[in-house]
């Protein structure tokens, strides 16, 4: 697998809005699932992969390294 690519400043700003979005999920059990829809539609596909791998990578930066 090859190193993550850089992403352009408004791919950048899409990914922290999605990640913002998600916090706000998870901390005031608000729905968000519109808004993100709404950010990741105006993406061509290739920017909404990029996007989707920068999430996941993200996602899994949160993530514990161990298990309990």
């Amino acid at each position: 697998m090859s190193a993550p690519k850089q992403l352009r400043p408004d791919l950048q700003e899409v990914v922290a809005d999605i990640l913002a979005l998600k916090a706000l999920k998870t901390n005031e059990h608000f729905v968000t699932h519109k808004a993100q829809r709404e950010l990741l539609s105006q993406l061509n596909a290739a920017d909404l992969a990029a996007v989707a791998r920068a999430l996941e990578e993200a996602e899994n930066r949160k993530k514990p390294i161990y298990n309990r």
